[in-house]
């Protein structure tokens, strides 16, 4: 298989696409890794995740979920899109739309 995609099981000839948030860099992987957080891969067949904003370390993915009973945004990895991400604890955006702390 080629980088963006991967073979379910070892020595499997049938190939299929990474799906989204998920990626292969090499050829013959047997399966995609998830975006870390303060990255995502948009469709399908990635070999690589774009990182957020400039790429500080001051952004992170987030994800809205309902902890507790309550909605909250929460970091995650396995970004989808460029929606998800944003500046991360304790930092905000500036004037430019970077993340500055």
């Amino acid at each position: 298989c080629t980088p963006g995609s991967f073979a379910g099981a070892p020595g499997s000839s049938v190939c299929q696409s990474c799906p989204p948030g998920r990626f292969a860099q090499a050829s013959g992987e047997q399966s995609c890794d998830p975006c870390p957080i303060g990255s995502y891969a948009e469709g399908p067949g990635a070999d690589n995740c774009t990182l957020c904003g400039d790429g500080a370390s001051l952004w992170t993915t987030m994800r809205l979920l309902q902890v507790k009973g309550r909605q909250q945004w929460v970091s995650t990895d396995e970004a989808q899109s460029e929606d998800a991400c944003g500046c991360d604890v304790g930092a905000r955006f500036d004037a430019t739309g970077g993340c500055v702390e």
